[in-house]
């Protein structure tokens, strides 16, 4: 029934922290998540993802914030990560945000605008591409080098394996006028418990304004 793919959205849109459990009580609702060559999987599609402290769970991904800003989504990362985000965005009157991986791109689940009449501004949302990207390099630079292959879908450049070795080296990664012509982005990872990059904290701005002092 294709009529149940728009139902399901619905659901998982109107509750955001919806986790279910593969049991015998809801194997009919669990199976249309997990069913990999299942049309309607939303596992497959991206919106779902096992629950790393509870295999037998499922929990919404980032890739949710494609479609809506849901204040619940994410809320304990958004939570932790917002007043850095802040501090930042005061300290050089450019804009914060915060991404997290989706797959191979990431996705923004926080901003604080500058407040310049001429600022650089990602929208909740977006998608972030990782090769020539400040996000992406501040995440593939702490990847093996397998990883990085897989998250770029070709082998990794020498002058990228320098851009990386330069990242960790730095603490953060640079691009300029590399996505948005005249725009500058600075970005750093934040990484788990177990010492892996979990989500992006960055800047972006006018070149002009977001220099080597910042």
């Amino acid at each position: 029934d294709r009529t149940a793919a728009p139902r399901v959205q619905r659901l998982v849109t109107a509750n955001p922290m919806l986790r279910l459990q593969a049991s015998a009580g809801n194997r009919a609702v669990a199976s249309l998540f997990v069913q990999r060559d299942a049309e309607l999987s939303l596992a497959d599609a991206g919106w779902l993802r096992k629950a790393p402290d509870a295999p037998r769970h499922w929990e919404l991904s980032a890739h949710l914030f494609t479609i809506a800003h849901l204040p619940q989504s994410g809320t304990d990362l958004r939570d932790r990560a917002r007043k850095g985000l802040e501090a930042r965005s005061e300290a050089t009157g450019e804009t914060a945000f915060l991404a997290v991986p989706d797959g191979r791109r990431f996705i923004v689940i926080d901003v604080i605008e500058s407040r310049h009449m001429l600022r650089m501004a990602p929208r909740i949302g977006e998608i972030i591409e990782p090769e020539m990207s400040a996000t992406g390099r501040a995440t593939l630079a702490w990847l093996d080098p397998g990883e990085q292959e897989a998250a770029l879908d070709r082998p990794v450049s020498q002058a990228q394996a320098r851009e990386y070795e330069a990242v960790r080296a730095r603490g953060y990664a640079v691009s300029i006028g590399e996505v948005f012509s005249g725009a500058t982005n600075l970005a750093a990872a934040i990484f788990d418990a177990r010492g892996r990059p979990m989500a992006v904290a960055g800047l972006c701005g006018p070149t002009g304004r977001l220099d080597g002092a910042h």
